[in-house]
C-alpha cells in the first residue's frame, strides 16, 4: 500500500483485516477450475455460496465507503440469490435512497470483488472511487454518523455471509447493523427510512401497506362488496423468506378482509428453494408448482407465486386441466397501469398534466405493447433487460409503472406527482366534488401500498388484491388482451460480446449482416405481427432469440431461421 493510501485510518484498517478474509482456495471450494471471475449483474454478484466469502466481505466495506460517500448516511447490502438454487447465494447492494448502485459504479464494484488477494493497491482504489463523492476533510465525520444495514434470506450459507460482510464494514470504521433475515425489498425499504426520517422496524413496514390496503379498500355505506372478487389468495411461497415474512403481513391486513393461504413455506421436509416453485418456474414453465397441493385446488382459483427474495410476483389461475391461466408481469403492469389512469381521468380538471408512462424490455409481449398504447395514448418506453433500467426510466414520467415479463416490478410516483395529487384533493373537497374526490384519495392510499423505493412481491400482492377488490365489475386477471405466441431460446457461441447491440437490444449492429439477415427473415414470415431480436446473455457465452407471431408454426419456423443466421454470423 502506498503511504498516502497508508495514512487514511479507513485504509489501514481494511488492508489489516482483509487478509482474515481472503478468496477461497479451490480446493476449499471444491472447483479446481479458474477463480470465478465477478460480474455486477441486475443488483449485485451471484455465484456459488462456497466462493463468497471474500466477495461479501468487500462488498461490506464498498456499501460502507457508499455510506461514507452520501456524507455519513445509511446504506445497505442483502445476502441473497434470489430466485437461484439453493447452494447459490449473492450480494445485493443498496444506496440510501433505498434504490440501487448507481450503474456508473458497478465497473468499479467489479475491480474490487475481482482484485488479488495481495493486491491492497488496487483494492483501496476501489473503495476510493466509491467514496469518491465525499471530500477528504469530511471523511471522519462520514465515518463517526455511516451506518450500513446488512440482511440475508432464508440459505442455510446466509449466517457466514452475513458475518463476512458485517465485518467488512466494521474493517472500514462504520456501524454495521444486522437486520438478520429479511426479503430484499423490506431491506430496501428500511434503507429508505433510515435516510428520511421515518421509522425503519419491520412492524412499521407491515402496518404502512397494511394501512394504505386498508385505506384504499374502504367502501362507503351505500356501496356494497363484489363478492365475485374474493377475500383469498393462495400464495406460493418458494421456499424461500417470503414464507416468514407474508405470515407477518397475512396478521396485519387480515383485519381487512383479506387473507393468505401460504404454501411452500420453507417448513417441511420436502422444502427446497426455488425447486419446482417459485415465481421464476411458475413463468418460464406455464405450470403449478411441484409442491403445495395446488393440483387439488378448484378451477378459476386466483394464485400468486413469488421468488425465493420475494421481488418478484406473477399470478395465475387454476384450470380445470390442471394447467394454469398464467397473468405474468405485462398483464400486471396493464391492470395497474390502467387502473391508475382511470383514476387520473377522474380526478380532472383538479389534476391536471398528470400523465401515465409504462416502461418495458423487448421480451413484453406485443400484444400488451399495442394494448397499452391505445389505452394509453401512447406507446410505452422500451428500454435494455434488467430492472435498473426500467425503475431509472420509470422515474421520469409524472407516475411510472413497470413490470418485466419475470414479474419484476412496480409503480412510481414523481415528488411532483404526489404533490398535485395533494393539492388537487384540497380543492375537490372545498367544490364538494366527491367522485373526484374519491379518484384522488385512491391515488394517495395506492401510495401507501406500494414499497417506495424498489419493487416489491408482498406490496405488490396487496395493489393488485385492492385494485380487484375496489373495481367495480373489476375484469378477470388476465382478460385484457391475448398474448402473441412466442418463443425464447439460446444458441451457443464461442464468444458473445462479437454480439452488439442498440435501439433498447432490439436491433443488432456487429456483426454486420445479422441484422440485415434478421429483418429479410421478418419480413419472409408474411406477418404483419411477428417481431424478432437477437442479445447476449449477461452471464452465458449463448445468444438469445426471441420471436414473435400471430401463430405458433410461424413462430416455429422464423426461430430456425433466426438460429442459423445467428450461427452463420457468429461461428
Amino acid at each position: 500500500m502506498s503511504a498516502d493510501a497508508a495514512r487514511e485510518p479507513w485504509a489501514r484498517s481494511y488492508a489489516e483485516a482483509t487478509v482474515k478474509h481472503a478468496k477461497p482456495r479451490r480446493e476449499d471450494d471444491g472447483d479446481r477450475s479458474a477463480p470465478t471471475r465477478f460480474a455486477y449483474g441486475t443488483a449485485g454478484f451471484r455465484t456459488t455460496a462456497t466462493a463468497l466469502r471474500s466477495t461479501c466481505f468487500r462488498a461490506g466495506a464498498f456499501a460502507a465507503a457508499r455510506a461514507m460517500a452520501h456524507g455519513g448516511k445509511t446504506t445497505g447490502m442483502v445476502v441473497t440469490a434470489s430466485h437461484n438454487p439453493a447452494s447459490d447465494n449473492g450480494v445485493k447492494l443498496v444506496e440510501p435512497s433505498g434504490g440501487t448502485l448507481p450503474m456508473a459504479l458497478e465497473g468499479v464494484a467489479e475491480m474490487l470483488a475481482n482484485a488479488e488477494d495481495g493486491d491492497a493497491e488496487t483494492q483501496v482504489r476501489a473503495l476510493r472511487e466509491a467514496m469518491a463523492t465525499a471530500a477528504p476533510a469530511d471523511a471522519a465525520s462520514a465515518n463517526a454518523s455511516a451506518r450500513v444495514f446488512v440482511a440475508r434470506d432464508t440459505r442455510e450459507s446466509g449466517r457466514a455471509l452475513a458475518d463476512a460482510t458485517l465485518a467488512g464494514v466494521h474493517a472500514m470504521g462504520v456501524e454495521a447493523v444486522d437486520r438478520g433475515i429479511a426479503t430484499t425489498p423490506q431491506l430496501h425499504y428500511y434503507v429508505y427510512c433510515a435516510n428520511v426520517g421515518a421509522d425503519d422496524s419491520e412492524r412499521a413496514y407491515y402496518d404502512r401497506l397494511s394501512a394504505g390496503y386498508a385505506a384504499l379498500t374502504e367502501r362507503d355505506e351505500d356501496e356494497d362488496e363484489d363478492d365475485d372478487h374474493g377475500a383469498t389468495v393462495v400464495i406460493d411461497c418458494a421456499d424461500g423468506v417470503g414464507g416468514v415474512k407474508l405470515s407477518s403481513l397475512g396478521e396485519a391486513v387480515a383485519p381487512y378482509g383479506l387473507a393468505f393461504d401460504l404454501r411452500n413455506r420453507g417448513d417441511e421436509p420436502t422444502s427446497s428453494l426455488n425447486d419446482g416453485v417459485g415465481s421464476d418456474f411458475v413463468q418460464k414453465g406455464k405450470t403449478i408448482p411441484t409442491r403445495g397441493g395446488f393440483e387439488n385446488l378448484p378451477a378459476g382459483t386466483r394464485c400468486v407465486s413469488i421468488d425465493g427474495d420475494a421481488d418478484r410476483l406473477v399470478y395465475f389461475q387454476t384450470t380445470a386441466a390442471g394447467g394454469v391461466d398464467l397473468v405474468d408481469g405485462d398483464q400486471l403492469a396493464v391492470l395497474i397501469a390502467c387502473w391508475m389512469n382511470a383514476r387520473v381521468k377522474e380526478a380532472a380538471p383538479y389534476l391536471n398534466d398528470i400523465t401515465v408512462g409504462v416502461v418495458q424490455t423487448a421480451y413484453a409481449n406485443g400484444a400488451s405493447t399495442e394494448f397499452l398504447t391505445r389505452e394509453l395514448g401512447a406507446a410505452p418506453a422500451c428500454v435494455p433487460t434488467g430492472v435498473k433500467h426500467l425503475h431509472h426510466r420509470a422515474e421520469e414520467f409524472d407516475i411510472g409503472v413497470y413490470f418485466e415479463s419475470n414479474g419484476h416490478g412496480t409503480a412510481l410516483f414523481s415528488p411532483s406527482a404526489s404533490k398535485a395529487i395533494e393539492d388537487a384533493t384540497v380543492e375537490a373537497l372545498v367544490a364538494r366534488d366527491m367522485p373526484a374526490v374519491k379518484a384522488l384519495l385512491a391515488l394517495t392510499n395506492a401510495q401507501r401500498v406500494i414499497n417506495p423505493s424498489v419493487g416489491d412481491a408482498m406490496s405488490g400482492i396487496l395493489l393488485v388484491e385492492a385494485i380487484l377488490r375496489r373495481t367495480v365489475k373489476a375484469p378477470r386477471l388476465g382478460s385484457f388482451y391475448k398474448d402473441l405466441p412466442s418463443r425464447q431460446t439460446k444458441v451457443v457461441v464461442a464468444d458473445r460480446t462479437k454480439i452488439q447491440t442498440f435501439d433498447a437490444e432490439r436491433r443488432v449492429a456487429e456483426p454486420e449482416g445479422l441484422q440485415d439477415a434478421i429483418d429479410a427473415i421478418v419480413r419472409a414470415s408474411n406477418d404483419a405481427r411477428c417481431r424478432a431480436f437477437v442479445r447476449p446473455s449477461g452471464t452465458e457465452d449463448c445468444v438469445r432469440v426471441y420471436v414473435e407471431a400471430s401463430e405458433e408454426t410461424r413462430v416455429e419456423e422464423t426461430t430456425r431461421a433466426i438460429v442459423r443466421a445467428v450461427e452463420a454470423h457468429c461461428g
